[in-house]
């Protein structure tokens, strides 16, 4: 069963956006709501399991993820964005909210896949999308990892990776591991060294490669 959160620009948007998702029985709408910032916390995110967000321009997520509170578990995001937004709504993957990229005329079919792509840990990207993500890693150059054998990562760093793939904030992740919030930023900027990452989601996918985490 999926419990989901519905966010729109309008009322109008919002109506259509759950028409166009049909009676599907495996699909239950928990919450509604049309202002980006009230949608990122609790009590419009409580019980839901994924959020579709359609949004008329990449500017406005880009600012609600910015101020968006760490202190609850982010909700992933199936992000609706018109077709022209595209390459700047790639970019949001590296929040680790934003788990799946679809233009605003996707069809309820690939909305309701892109939920269950969400629900198993997974990214989902039209093609135009993943054409657009290749483009931008040619033109990076790649940075290789230090080899692990030289600079392995502890048990608690990789279990703070491990949180930090899940999506956590860092207050989460000292939460959840019973130390302070301090003690996990440490833990984090040793992992960006060792790993040779610029962002968590640099050093989540760098230590998937390497075996250090196993998504």
């Amino acid at each position: 069963m999926s419990r989901l959160v519905l966010i729109a620009p309008s009322r109008l948007a919002l109506a259509s956006l759950e028409a166009g998702l049909g009676d599907d029985p495996q699909v239950t709408v928990v919450s509604r709501a049309t202002h980006l910032d009230a949608a990122m916390r609790p009590p419009i995110t409580l019980g839901a399991s994924v959020a579709i967000v359609a949004v008329d321009d990449v500017a406005s997520i880009r600012l609600a993820l910015a101020g968006s509170d760490e202190e609850h578990t982010p909700l992933p995001m199936v992000l609706l964005v018109p077709p022209d937004d595209l390459t700047d709504a790639v970019a949001l993957l590296s929040s680790g909210r934003v788990r799946a990229v679809l233009p605003r005329h996707a069809s309820a079919r690939e909305i309701l896949a892109a939920v269950d792509a969400t629900l198993s840990g997974l990214v989902t990207l039209t093609p135009d999308a993943v054409d657009i993500l290749m483009r931008n890693a040619t033109r990076t150059p790649v940075r290789l990892a230090a080899p692990t054998g030289l600079v392995p990562l502890s048990p608690r760093e990789r279990e703070i990776l491990a949180l930090v793939a899940d999506g956590l904030g860092n207050k989460i992740v000292a939460a959840r591991l019973g130390i302070s919030e301090h003690t996990v930023k440490t833990h984090v900027t040793s992992i960006f060294t060792k790993l040779g990452a610029e962002s968590r989601a640099e050093a989540v996918a760098i230590g998937a490669r390497i075996g250090a985490l196993m998504l």
